[in-house]
């Protein structure tokens, strides 16, 4: 059996890429946006586990939408 390389959905299933300084996290009902660092996280998280995970402080609305920054190189 060959070596297994990381596609792209691979890579899109960890919330923090070694690039990425911060994320925004955008209440999808009131639009609120926090931004995130990753020492305030566990460093195993993934980004579905965040977005299950997360709840807005001012509507109580969950599954924000996750923008990084700076955003991931493409692969195309």
């Amino acid at each position: 059996m060959g070596r297994r390389y990381a596609s792209p959905a691979d890579l899109d299933t960890r919330l923090f890429h070694d690039e990425t300084t911060h994320i925004t996290a955008t209440c999808c009902s009131c639009k609120r946006v926090v931004v995130v660092t990753p020492d305030k996280l566990p460093i195993d998280i993934d980004r579905h586990d965040f977005e299950r995970r997360s709840v807005c402080k001012s509507c109580g609305a969950k599954w924000p939408q996750i923008v990084r920054y700076p955003a991931p190189k493409s692969w195309w």
